[in-house]
């Protein structure tokens, strides 16, 4: 037997115990599993839409596709661009065509706010357009035959037939002419009293140009004409 032997055996070794806080170090760490997700019994209620949002949807989708077709068919009989009606541009040639278009949505219940944001437009301005447009209806028999033409398309879009709307689309009329104005200085008294008349009733100066087919500054100065008595 060995001394070390002998030495145990005298004097044996007390038992080594592991503190619990060491006792984690050097073991792999075991992960629980988690539980598996179990069905809820749960459903939640049923979100029913609101009738009165859907009637607005509904009828803002109407609108858009009313006012394309309105856009489309006034383009194809006046032979300008949906762009051109719909863009910045105050030209006679582009703001007739503008005139029928307000004026054909507004006789299909389209919104003077729904119409201007359509062409770009302040509320007043459609307003104005639409007066416009009555005007042109009584002065202008080419530019009525062509809204006319645009409203009967919408007509027929509207009760199912788009035949029109196409042939208008695929084949535009050739562009509308404006009829030249007179030369500015020299009028007669009877211009220049129509002018003051027509100033007298309300109407603005765009409205007597139009109506007596000749410029603004002309109109003032028949008005001024008409007054002095020169």
């Amino acid at each position: 037997m060995s001394l070390s032997d002998l030495i145990d055996r005298a004097c044996p070794r007390p038992a080594y115990t592991i503190p619990e806080r060491l006792r984690h170090v050097g073991k792999p760490e075991v992960v629980a599993a988690k539980p598996s997700t179990i069905a809820s019994t749960y459903t939640p209620p049923i979100k029913r839409p609101d009738p009165v949002a859907v009637a607005i949807h509904a009828a803002d989708v109407e609108t858009a596709s009313l006012t394309r077709a309105v856009l489309a068919a006034v383009a194809g009989a006046f032979g300008v661009s949906i762009s051109s009606l719909c863009g910045p541009s105050r030209s006679r040639a582009i703001t007739y065509p503008r005139f029928a278009a307000a004026q054909i949505m507004r006789a299909n219940g389209v919104t003077s706010v729904a119409t201007g944001n359509v062409l770009k437009r302040d509320h007043s301005t459609i307003v104005n357009a639409t007066a416009s447009a009555n005007i042109l209806a009584t002065h202008n028999p080419e530019w009525l035959a062509r809204r006319d033409l645009a409203a009967n398309a919408v007509a027929d879009w509207k009760a199912g037939c788009s035949l029109a709307l196409k042939r208008l689309a695929h084949n535009p009329k050739q562009p509308f002419q404006v009829p030249k104005c007179e030369p500015y200085p020299r009028y007669s008294g009877q211009s220049a009293d129509a002018a003051r008349d027509l100033r007298k009733a309300g109407y603005s100066y765009r409205e007597i140009a139009d109506r007596l087919n000749i410029k603004i500054p002309t109109v003032k100065y028949l008005a001024l004409y008409a007054r002095t008595g020169r």
